[in-house]
């Protein structure tokens, strides 16, 4: 028999409508780890008995709640939360946010014991380990039919789905990727032509920047320079990643804070554009429907960087 809290059981059943979905928790706040998870739940939840964790059980009990609240980073939990309602009979309240909101909604309705999501489908991985889940914030939920059919490194937490940044440009004529090297996007003649969503929005691209750093990453960032430039890097601060990130941002580095948006503005026909942008690949998906000219760097993507290239969110 298994024990499931009142508010827990439409996260059970929410979980078949599935970055990285977890069960929510209301509850109150504590800087003590095992303090905050034994808070999590609200004192007002029921526990109540679920003889299995099949499917039809834990529905019959969800449809007791009425109402499935969800907070999501993509978009498409809206359509995907039509079709759960449909199926279902559930009525679906989905909110997309960006990360950062995500984290800090969710981290402040605990601490005030509101009523928070039922289900989060969050991406920066860093942040909800230490803040959300280690804290007891949020529980991660694997269903116990679906187990034995997703891969066990994908489980804690459990894995939704894996989306990769990678560069694009405008192609249209036929025309070349305008870099063939990370460091032409510091020169001079692509000053202000290399898109990328602002780190501080997304988690996402901090930790692309922060493995920069590290120092098999610069080492090859060291030798991609030598093999464009035909001499060493000279270095200004620690390593190539650094210097990388403190050539790029000099350079008139556009930051939007929507990789949608961003994709858009580079994929426009008829305006001569000529950048480049590192954003998520699921958004080519509307290049067709759109008339975006957008392709993949695939000479990139070959090139002695391109372990660098390939980002999950």
């Amino acid at each position: 028999m298994v024990k499931v809290s009142r508010k827990n059981l439409l996260k059970t059943v929410a979980l078949s409508l599935s970055l990285l979905a977890f069960a929510g928790c209301g509850g109150g706040g504590s800087t003590d780890k095992k303090e905050a998870a034994k808070n999590a739940a609200p004192a007002t939840d029921k526990i109540v008995q679920v003889k299995s964790e099949k499917a039809s059980d834990l529905e019959a009990a969800a449809k007791k709640e009425g109402k499935l609240k969800v907070y999501s980073i993509t978009s498409r939990v809206t359509k995907a939360g039509a079709a759960f309602e449909k199926k279902y009979g559930i009525k679906v309240e989905a909110t997309d946010m960006k990360d950062f909101e995500l984290i800090d909604k969710i981290t402040s309705e605990v601490k005030a014991k509101a009523d928070g999501a039922d289900m989060v489908i969050a991406q920066d991985s860093g942040r909800v380990y230490g803040e959300l889940l280690s804290t007891g914030y949020l529980q991660n939920y694997v269903p116990a039919d679906l187990k034995a059919d997703i891969p066990a490194a994908n489980q804690s937490p459990l894995v939704f789905v894996y989306m990769n940044k990678v560069l694009f440009y405008n192609n249209e004529n036929g025309k070349p990727c305008p870099i063939t090297n990370l460091w032409q996007l510091t020169e001079p003649a692509n000053k202000g032509k290399f898109f990328f969503k602002s780190p501080m929005q997304e988690g996402i691209n901090a930790n692309f920047l922060t493995m920069l750093t590290k120092p098999e990453i610069a080492d090859k960032l060291a030798k991609a320079y030598k093999d464009l430039y035909k001499k060493d890097l000279k270095l200004t601060t620690k390593n190539a990643g650094y210097e990388w990130i403190k050539m790029a941002f000099s350079n008139g580095l556009v930051m939007g804070s929507s990789d949608t948006s961003m994709t858009e503005a580079l994929g426009v026909k008829g305006q001569g554009i000529n950048n480049v942008g590192l954003l998520n690949y699921s958004k080519i998906r509307y290049a067709e429907k759109k008339t975006w000219q957008l392709v993949l760097a695939t000479r990139l993507l070959l090139s002695a960087v391109s372990i660098i290239l390939n980002i999950h969110s």
